[in-house]
Parts: C-alpha cells; sequence; structure tokens
C-alpha cells in the first residue's frame, strides 16, 4: 500500500452505528485507524446525528467532520463568492435526485442527501459512501451534470475495491 495516496470518504449516516458486521465497514474503519484513508462526516451527516440518529452518534465522535458552508435551514452561508455556485450545484442535485419542486417542498432527508452530495463534492472528497438508493442510481448522472469526475458514490464494498485497486496501480478515482 503506498503512503503517499490518503483518499478521502465520506460517509452517509446508513453507514455509521447501524452495520456492525458490515466487513467493507469493518476494513475501512481499520484504514482509517492506520492512517491510510480519511473517514470522516459533511456537516449534513453531522446535522443527521444530531437530530436523533442514535446508533451514529457515538460511533462519529471517532471521525472528523467536515465543515462547508454554515447551514441556515436550507439555505447555505460560506462568505465566500462562490455560494451561488454552491446553491445552483445543491439545486440539480436535488432535481436530479428527487425532481423539480419548490424548494420547501423537499423533505428534510432529501435536502440532507443532496447537501451530503454536494458538500462532498465541494470538499473535493474522493467517495462517498452510502446504501442509499437513490443516490447510487443518480451519482454518475450528477458527476455529469456538475462536470466533475469525483466523488465516486457507492456502497463501503465498492468503495474498498476502488482504493485497493488504486494502491496496486489502477489509477480508477
Amino acid at each position: 500500500m503506498s503512503d503517499e495516496y490518503q483518499p478521502s470518504v465520506y460517509y452517509d449516516t446508513n453507514c455509521i452505528g447501524a452495520r456492525k458486521n458490515d466487513k467493507a465497514l469493518i476494513e475501512l474503519k481499520e484504514l482509517h485507524k492506520l492512517g491510510k484513508i480519511s473517514l470522516e462526516q459533511t456537516n449534513a451527516t453531522g446535522d443527521e446525528l444530531q437530530k436523533g440518529y442514535k446508533p451514529g452518534r457515538k460511533e462519529s465522535l471517532k471521525y472528523g467532520t467536515s465543515f462547508g458552508p454554515h447551514v441556515s435551514g436550507y439555505s447555505q452561508y460560506s462568505g465566500v463568492p462562490s455560494d451561488k455556485r454552491y446553491n445552483d450545484d445543491l439545486l440539480n442535485i436535488l432535481t436530479i435526485l428527487w425532481g423539480k419542486k419548490n424548494h420547501k417542498d423537499y423533505t428534510d432527508n432529501e435536502m440532507s442527501d443532496a447537501r451530503n452530495i454536494c458538500s462532498v463534492v465541494w470538499y473535493q472528497g474522493d467517495y462517498f459512501i452510502t446504501y442509499e438508493k437513490a443516490l447510487l442510481a443518480k451519482s454518475e448522472e450528477i458527476k455529469q451534470k456538475l462536470r466533475i469526475k469525483k466523488p465516486n458514490v457507492c456502497k463501503p464494498a465498492e468503495c474498498l475495491r476502488l482504493i485497493k485497486n488504486h494502491w496496486q496501480g489502477e489509477n480508477n478515482l
């Protein structure tokens, strides 16, 4: 394994706390402990955990949190000129995932899913691991719309496979 490349892996709330026997998640957590990968949550995941997702709250304290734009309700504030672009990206992701709606008609979960993906894009993360079928099914469409190559939105086992392949010389990020 190369010590030069440390992939950034962000996780969805459905990948923390509740799936204690998932072998790929166990191995990803071990790679994090060894300093081989960065395992983090977005501020959107942190918000979900604080709102009451108890299975992951305690475990999440073991991993870092990346803070992007400040969130107040559904508005993003970061104090930089790119706020409009972030909001445009968020709206594009919402539309791809859940269809075009009035902003207030998206559920909290829909908003959180879109904020997670948008945050990982803006953090320039390599991977976002999830079991959410809608996110997995639409990830390539999101990357095409935003004209980006990453993050790879995938299940933990696929993430682990891609990381190992990269370390073995198959540069496929």
